[in-house]
């Protein structure tokens, strides 16, 4: 249970952010700690915007936690967390989550007994804007850094041996990847022209164009399977102030 926890709380929290230099011009905090979206909601109809805001450039973490909230955390003040906010109820496993700056998008994979869904929240105003399941199953997923594509691995406990290739902007399926059977962990290059693949069943890692939805070529054999793996980016995502 303490193992299962750790492993929730490490994969769950650390990846992403949108870890971002951002400067969204005009605007305030918004929900404060605690407060779900839709008392956020209630806020914006009082005129008060939500989101987070400063006049400066700052650095923020976000985190995505099992019951689906997300906490900001402000990597200049010591990590200190700045509000949280909910997303939908029935969350209780977290797979992965990724955002892309370009768009100010964050997505969350998550699992249920009989599906796996994927949530995609503008991190502008923290309102979900679509929750969609995919069969079998969803895993560490990742998305392209303009933020057209994710790319949804079919979860490391079925056989499926697939890669669910789907629109970032309406979560709706465009292809599917042949790879090895239990795929578990995605990963984009920066450049966005690669997606690399690891599953529970091979000792490569896949390397898909991101152009032509193929593999162009296999990393390996290591010794065992390629994951589970983390990619550290050396350079933190920009993110641009919407504009209205």
């Amino acid at each position: 249970m303490k193992q299962r926890w750790i492993r929730g709380l490490l994969l769950v929290c650390a990846l992403l952010a949108c870890a971002a230099w951002a400067a969204y011009t005009g605007r305030h905090r918004g929900a404060g700690r605690g407060e779900t979206m839709s008392s956020g909601a209630a806020q914006a109809e009082k005129g008060l915007p939500r989101g987070i805001g400063h006049g400066g450039a700052r650095r923020y973490l976000y985190a995505a936690f099992n019951d689906g909230s997300i906490h900001v955390y402000d990597i200049d003040d010591g990590h200190r967390e700045l509000h949280s906010f909910r997303t939908v109820g029935g969350v209780t496993d977290v797979r992965g989550v990724c955002a892309s700056a370009v768009t100010g998008k964050f997505y969350m994979a998550h699992q249920t007994p009989t599906a796996g869904s994927v949530i995609a929240v503008d991190l502008y105003s923290n309102t979900v804007l679509w929750n969609k399941p995919y069969q079998p199953n969803v895993d560490r997923l990742s998305c392209t850094p303009d933020g057209r594509k994710l790319y949804i691995p079919c979860h490391e406990a079925f056989p499926d041996a697939c890669v669910i290739v789907a629109d970032a902007a309406t979560g709706d399926e465009v292809t599917r990847i042949h790879v090895s059977p239990r795929p578990h962990d995605s990963l984009n290059s920066l450049s966005g022209d690669r997606v690399y693949i690891e599953t529970k069943s091979s000792e490569y890692i896949a390397v898909i164009e991101t152009s032509t939805e193929t593999i162009l070529k296999q990393i390996g054999p290591f010794a065992g399977i390629g994951g589970p793996y983390r990619g550290f980016l050396p350079k933190l995502f920009r993110l641009q102030p919407k504009r209205a």
